[in-house]
């Protein structure tokens, strides 16, 4: 439920930004995911999901942004248990540079993490990252954009019925994202994402890919 206001706290602030004429745009986008993940480096499964993401830019070169990750996996041997998983970040960036149909954006953010196993373990992560975007307009009508998140020092706790409750740690962890987007309708365009998210020490990769639309105020 946290999740959920966040990103409820994350659009509003955009919204009432564009809606006194302070946003200098506006961006919503959502999309179906399918892939695989990695976990602790041997056991892959399918997983399935979807992710929602808004952007807005609240002052001349300053964006604000907030994106929300929801996947499931299936374990044959769990029998009908499914394992899900959440990710929620809200980043601030600034603009460093735009020539063109070329820009860049620096920032960083907080994230969260949540992993719940089909057996019943927890595994919940937490901490600050930095960021760099990338946006270009290769043709008319058409957008690629990429970002690369970096969190050096994510705070984690493990619980689980087997392990019980062991004491916080921490991790790395690296998030990157492609999109290609193609204007079909004004204000309406569809798009082609990637997704890959890692732990470092944990060794537990996750690479999702699907479609989506994006809207454009």
């Amino acid at each position: 439920m946290r999740r959920v206001w966040v990103m409820a706290l994350i659009l509003g602030i955009v919204l009432v930004f564009s809606s006194l004429g302070l946003a200098a745009s506006f961006s919503a986008d959502a999309s179906y995911l399918l892939g695989k993940v990695t976990v602790d480096g041997e056991d892959e499964f399918d997983q399935w999901g979807f992710m929602v993401g808004v952007s807005g830019e609240l002052y001349p070169n300053v964006v604000l942004d907030g994106r929300f990750l929801n996947a499931s996996e299936k374990a044959e041997e769990a029998g009908d248990a499914v394992a899900t998983q959440t990710m929620l970040s809200g980043a601030l960036s600034y603009r460093l540079l735009q020539e063109g149909d070329f820009e860049v954006l620096v920032g960083g953010g907080y994230q969260t993490y949540n992993r719940k196993g089909a057996e019943g373990d927890v595994f919940n992560a937490a901490g600050i990252f930095g960021k760099l975007s990338l946006a270009l307009r290769p043709v008319d009508k058409m957008m690629l954009v990429g970002d690369v998140s970096y969190a050096p020092s994510f705070k984690y706790t493990i619980e689980g019925v087997e392990v019980g409750a062991e004491p916080e740690d921490s991790d790395a962890f690296l998030t990157g994202r492609v999109s290609l987007s193609y204007q079909v309708m004004d204000q309406l365009s569809v798009q082609a994402t990637v997704i890959r998210t890692s732990f470092k020490e944990h060794k537990s990769v996750n690479l999702l890919y699907g479609g989506g639309v994006v809207l454009t105020f």
